[in-house]
This record gives C-alpha cells, structure tokens and sequence, in this order.
C-alpha cells in the first residue's frame, strides 16, 4: 500500500491519495473489493473536505487565539509569581484532607502510628510531603510579598519586579532546605 499525504497552512484538510496493487490468486475480487473501499474512503474525504471548507468559511476571524503551555514564557516576572501563588494555595487546599487524614491516624493509637511512620519512610510518601511543603513555603513568601505591597512598600513597577525575583530565590531556598530535612532519614 502506498499513501501520500500532504497538508496544507490554510487549514484546509489532508488530501490522500492511495495506491493499492494486491497479489493474491483471487486479484479480481479482491481488487474490486479494494477499488469500491477506496471509493468509499475518496467519497468520505470529500464530504471532511466540503464541511470544513463551509465551517472555516463562516467562522469568526476575530475569535479569541489558543494560548498554550508555552503562553506563560511571555508573562511579567510578577504575573508568573502571582499565578503560582494561586496555584500554590490550590495545592494546600487539596492537601488538606490528605494532611487531616494523616493527623488521625497518628493521634489513634500506638499501633496506627507506627503504620504511619512506616507508610511516611517510602520515598513518594516523602515526596508527596514535600511537595505540600514546597507549596506552603512559596505561598508563605508570597503573601508576605503582598502584606507589604497592601502596606505600600513595593508597589512600583520596578520594585514589584525585584520583590518577585525575591520571592522566587527566598522559596526556591527554603523549598531546597525543606526537601534535604524531610529526606533525612527518621
């Protein structure tokens, strides 16, 4: 079988173009057989093609763009620390239960807290914790960030740039000093 695809900017779909020989004692029927799916396959593309010429046709031009993963490279320094200090209060929040669970467990009995010490000494266990740490950390120097930014120290554009570099090294510190205590063994 050889297929020959080719795919155009205008997003306009794929053209295929198909060439098909068989060799079998019964080339006939096979080859009818192939030559009608092919029709069939031919008759599909050109109704794909028809719909999304119609559909890119009437479609807005001015519709808001895809902004991917990579949309966040371009963004201020501030607007990157600010997003992660959402995320961070995100990730507390979810950890809750997790941490709740684990204060239970602990408080239960002697025997239920050995279970967790035991379950806490596996390294996703560790790195699960860590991981809530890290977040607790950097949205603890974050909102420190901000309670001085309310009090009016920082507020220049300048000043809101070097206060979230600062945050960024103080958290990316701390995060480091975090994650060497809680891999030290218990």
């Amino acid at each position: 079988m050889l297929v020959e695809i080719t795919i155009f900017e205008d997003y306009t779909p794929p053209t295929v173009s198909l060439g098909i020989q068989c060799f079998h004692k019964d080339k006939k029927s096979i080859n009818d057989f192939l030559s009608v799916m092919l029709f069939l396959f031919q008759v599909d593309l050109l109704f794909y093609e028809l719909y999304f010429k119609y559909r890119f046709s009437i479609m807005n031009k001015n519709r808001p763009v895809y902004l991917g993963a990579d949309a966040f490279m371009g963004l201020p320094i501030t607007a990157l620390t600010s997003i992660c200090h959402r995320i961070s209060g995100v990730i507390m929040f979810a950890a809750v239960p997790l941490l709740l669970w684990m204060l239970a467990q602990s408080l239960e009995s002697e025997s239920s807290f050995e279970a967790l010490k035991v379950l806490m000494a596996g390294a996703f266990a560790k790195l699960v914790i860590w991981g809530v740490v890290a977040a607790f950390i950097f949205h603890v120097v974050a909102g420190f960030r901000h309670l001085l930014m309310d009090l009016g120290i920082g507020e220049s554009l300048e000043a809101g740039r070097r206060g979230s570099i600062l945050v960024l090294v103080i958290s990316a510190l701390l995060i480091l000093a975090a994650g060497v205590w809680i891999c030290l063994p218990i």
